[in-house]
């Protein structure tokens, strides 16, 4: 079996195959598997650096520097053989095109950037096929590239791309099969509306028909236009709220009091597809409440089948070129004159073309020729030859009663041969899934069926139901590598060094050996940004904060300096990284703060590593740097001008959460009394100069002191008004 791969945030978990031992690493910014039953690794890390894995063998056997701004600033493609760095933008480094199996560069290509998140495919010849866009003039293109890394050839093609009325956005393409043989768009040029009885004997219903545009590259050629959801009126966006909000709200309640209680069935139609999908007939029984909320809903549909009946009518052209200009708002009869209905209809098409395949709409894709879709997780089947599947849904899983019918999804989703889709619940925590539904697997098939208008509940007796006990060997491993993960990180996030005893030689050497492991890659060991550190004294286990909070200003002479190479090695390695690093007890601060405390304590002149030491802090979230620690200096020193200097830059840097308003360091903490000792002129200056060398770097401004001056307001004395004055005018 070809390996697998799973990301665990920041970790990701390899296996060789379904039985191998799992190899846990860090997940880098992006990673993938290649080569023969995909059973090497490769992963661009965070730092810029691309490394190659045999998993088997469990090592990285090659490394590479590559050269690139940083990780984020380029699209990732990848295949079996090679992998595209591109750029997003011009001016950017040139695209790299790397041999993952001769271990090399293979070529490097000028003018070639992609979007960030840009649809891009590597063709069966070794080619990328990337999409981006571009505006000439007034017009919108989405631009494809083809780029032969053996020639460092790039051909160009590009499509026009129209706005509707006078806003609505462009459609892009929304997909791309995994070798760019065909992509797919939205068609802006094609939304038929037909008449329909659902039930033999029942007026006609309008329905609507949502079109997607298939294309085939390279070069670009327009195939045909697939019509992959029948919907009605109350299927579609309400952007003008036509709909009765309130008695849906208090329908709402009724269901979740009625919850668990037996209900009358749902009205369903006899025929085949009852006898397939498990409808029941229909009966005369009262409406039930599912029945009630469907009435509310309908109730709606006269308004907005003006809305889409009146965009149907003048955007629907079959004979209309793929790329045809939007038609003026003349073509549109009934909106012509009528403001409100124009409008109406501009955002109402804005929301259906833009979104209704958006987002997290795509499952994926079964070779080149099929694809599955949600829509609000009706899930479709669409070929590339016209096939279309009905929207479906699950019984077994249930349906939410919203703004729209919403079904719930029963599972993860795994396309898997045959046009077919499984669904895999393996717990109840499955987001979006009824904590009640059971745990195991479905199938269904995306077979097509005509007519197709009305969505298909698949009944939980042909639902291909299985018990977890059956689930694929690959979905049983990810329950376990989750588990695996967790206990790797409680492991990896623990550092015990030894204290042989607890004299100031033993101290100092404990203190030396955790000064030793601090590196870049000592933060990895984080899980959710804590490091348990703890120093073990024969059988005792030392918590870090108990080990720093036990140093008295009496152990200066031997402890100031031990203190002072471990903080400035940690700031020293945390500079690589812009997150803050906390003990295994949150309120207990963050790393080291006890240690950086009893230095300030201390050592006067240790302020500035103190400083050091808090710009790699979050404001907003660790407070024991200002609460604790900035006040215990000032008691150990006084306002000494380091120490003013030191609570001025404080305020600067603005501990918004220890501190809700600045006016606590200023009055409470003693700032502005400290301040007062010289005249308004020269505390000005006095702070101006010691805070200009972070003012220039650009680590801080001035809109703290800004805001105190607004928070004192009236309250202000005379002093202070001209030390604003001064201080927030001088330039830096």
């Amino acid at each position: 079996m070809p390996a697998e791969i799973r990301r665990f945030q920041e970790l990701t978990v390899v296996r060789e195959n379904e039985q191998a031992e799992r190899w846990i690493i860090s997940s880098g910014h992006r990673q993938g598997l290649f080569g023969p039953d995909n059973a090497y690794v490769w992963q661009l890390m965070s730092n810029g650096i691309f490394r190659l894995g045999d998993i088997a063998r469990q090592t990285f056997y090659a490394s590479h520097q590559l050269e690139i701004d940083k990780p984020q600033s380029v699209s990732v493609f990848s295949d079996s053989q090679c992998i595209w760095f591109v750029p997003h933008r011009d001016g950017r480094p040139e695209t790299i095109v790397f041999d993952l199996v001769e271990n090399k560069i293979l070529a490097r290509l000028e003018g070639l950037q992609s979007r960030q998140y840009a649809l891009g495919r590597i063709a069966a010849d070794g080619c990328l096929i990337l999409q981006g866009s571009k505006r000439v003039d007034d017009v919108v293109y989405s631009t494809f590239h083809r780029a032969d890394p053996s020639t460092g050839d790039v051909q160009e093609d590009s499509i026009a791309l129209r706005t509707f009325g006078s806003g609505r956005p462009f459609t892009d393409f929304l997909t791309a099969s995994p070798l760019g043989s065909y992509w797919l768009k939205t068609d802006t040029t094609h939304f038929p509306m037909v008449k329909h009885a659902q039930y033999p004997g029942q007026p006609p219903r309008k329905y609507y028909g949502y079109t997607l545009q298939v294309w085939s590259a390279f070069p670009m050629k327009f195939e045909r236009r697939i019509v992959v959801a029948w919907l009605k009126a109350e299927d579609l966006p309400d952007e003008t709220h036509t709909l009765k909000s309130d008695e849906l709200r208090e329908l709402s309640k009724e269901m979740a009091a009625q919850k668990g209680k037996s209900s009358p069935a749902p009205l369903q139609p006899r025929g085949v597809f009852g006898r397939v999908f498990g409808r029941r007939g229909v009966t005369n029984e009262p409406l039930s409440l599912e029945q009630r909320y469907f009435a509310i809903l309908a109730a709606s549909a006269p308004a907005r089948d003006r809305i889409y009946s009146a965009l149907s009518a003048g955007i629907h052209r079959p004979d209309a070129e793929p790329g045809a200009d939007s038609p003026p708002r003349s073509a549109f009869p009934e909106a012509a004159q009528d403001d409100e209905l124009w409008d109406a209809i501009e955002k109402n098409s804005n929301e259906l073309f833009q979104n209704t395949l958006r987002d997290n709409s795509h499952v994926g894709w079964e070779g080149e020729d099929v694809v599955w879709f949600k829509r609000l997780d009706h899930l479709i089947c669409v070929g590339m030859d016209g096939s279309v599947s009905p929207q479906i849904w699950f019984e077994r899983a249930g349906m939410q009663r919203m703004m729209r019918p919403f079904p719930n999804l029963p599972g993860e989703l795994e396309v898997i041969e045959g046009r077919k889709l499984r669904a895999v619940k393996r717990h109840h925590s499955v987001k979006g899934v009824p904590p009640d539904a059971p745990a195991g697997t479905l199938e269904v098939d995306g077979f097509p069926v005509e007519p197709r208008y009305e969505p298909l509940r698949v009944s939980k007796y042909i639902d291909g139901y299985q018990d977890l006990a059956e689930i694929p060997v690959h979905y049983a491993n990810k329950i376990e590598d989750e588990k695996a993960v967790g206990e790797f990180r409680n492991q990896r996030s623990t550092v015990t060094s030894p204290l042989k005893s607890m004299e100031p030689e033993a101290r100092i050497e404990a203190i030396h050996a955790y000064r030793d492991m601090l590196d870049p890659s000592f933060f990895d060991r984080a899980t959710d940004n804590t490091i348990n550190v703890r120093f073990k004294f024969g059988k005792k286990l030392i918590p870090e904060v108990e080990f720093f909070s036990q140093l008295a200003p009496q152990d200066k002479e031997w402890a100031a300096g031990p203190l002072r190479d471990l903080i400035e090695r940690y700031v020293e390695a945390s500079r690589s990284t812009i997150e803050t690093f906390y003990q295994k007890n949150g309120e207990n601060g963050s790393l080291l703060a006890q240690a950086v405390r009893r230095l300030g304590e201390m050592d006067e002149d240790a302020i500035p590593l103190l400083i050091a030491y808090g710009e790699g802090i979050d404001g907003g979230h660790e407070y024991y740097f200002a609460g604790d620690t900035m006040p215990a200096v000032i008691e150990a020193h006084g306002w000494s001008d380091q120490v003013t200097a030191f609570v001025a830059w404080a305020l600067a840097f603005n501990y918004y959460n220890t501190y809700d308003s600045p006016s606590t360091i200023w009055r409470d903490i003693g700032l502005g009394e400290a301040l007062q000792r010289r005249s308004a002129e020269d505390a000005a200056t006095f702070v101006q100069n010691e805070l200009a060398p972070f003012l220039e770097a650009g680590r801080l401004d001035l809109s703290s002191f800004a805001r105190l001056r607004e928070k004192l307001g009236r309250s202000a004395s005379a002093w202070e008004l001209e030390f604003f004055d001064r201080f927030l005018s001088v330039p830096v």
